[in-house]
């Protein structure tokens, strides 16, 4: 994984649960050791480069505090570590962050839009065979393709692809209680439509602490959105458009209650 994204302690390995299409490590980063299971999920597109460098930040942020007995805002760390595992996979496309590092080689190929964030000069939204990875996932594929033939970017059948496949055949072994799915895109907090009254309530509390909009999401065929509630797992997606260091306490903390209320 690129220097940017990498764990300052040199011990630590992350699972690797699958390769990308051009050979790139898919990881999964663990702490904890409990049963029951938090997955936090991004890197969709390489737009998604921010949400990545957050959660990776996160993550070391709760090791080092750990490792030093360090304040970790409001929480204390081994009432979460005996409450819940936390799992972190920071980059499903990482083709599409060594693509948009290092430039295009061959243009034409991967569909790319003008990025917001100037810090990108182009974003990626595909994996190397030119297929959106969220629209991917069996959750009611066939009927998005009944229903949209014209879509070129959603591979030619469900989990066709490398990365989709191997995410699935691993949370298939281990299904997580919950997972946030995190994107850069504009700032919502969303739930699932059928989502219980009680996660309704967490989820507007999240909200309101973190100044996000709340809303049930939209019915999205193909998303691991979709594919995680398909099998009853808690999800929460959050969208984020900034993550300077200023705000880092705040997506911190949201973070770790989302860990909380698991």
């Amino acid at each position: 994984m690129q220097r940017d994204l990498q764990t300052p302690f040199p011990d630590e390995k992350p699972t690797v649960f699958g390769r990308s299409r051009m050979g790139n490590d898919l990881e999964e980063y663990r702490w904890g050791d409990q049963e029951k299971s938090i997955l936090f999920l991004s890197g969709f597109t390489s737009a998604d480069r921010p949400i990545s460098q957050l959660l990776i930040q996160w993550k070391n942020h709760l090791k080092q505090a750990e490792k030093y007995g360090e304040a970790f805002g409001d929480f204390d760390l081994k009432s979460l570590k005996n409450k819940c595992r936390i799992r972190i996979i920071p980059v499903l496309n990482p083709d599409a962050y060594v693509l948009n590092q290092n430039g295009l080689k061959e243009k034409g190929i991967f569909p790319s839009k003008t990025a917001k964030n100037p810090s990108i000069d182009s974003v990626i939204e595909t994996n190397y065979r030119g297929v959106n990875l969220n629209q991917n996932f069996n959750a009611n594929w066939l009927k998005m393709r009944m229903e949209h033939p014209e879509k070129k970017d959603i591979g030619p059948f469900p989990e066709s692809e490398a990365e989709t496949a191997s995410l699935t055949a691993l949370l298939r072994k281990d299904l997580p209680r919950a997972s946030v799915i995190l994107r850069w895109q504009n700032p919502a907090l969303r739930y699932p439509r059928q989502a219980l009254p009680r996660e309704v309530r967490e989820a507007v509390f999240l909200g309101q602490y973190s100044a996000l909009p709340v809303s049930p999401a939209d019915d999205n065929d193909g998303t691991a959105f979709q594919w995680l509630s398909d099998r009853g797992v808690r999800v929460l997606e959050i969208g984020l458009n900034e993550t300077s260091p200023k705000h880092y306490a705040r997506w911190r903390d949201l973070l770790t209650m989302c860990a909380a209320l698991t």
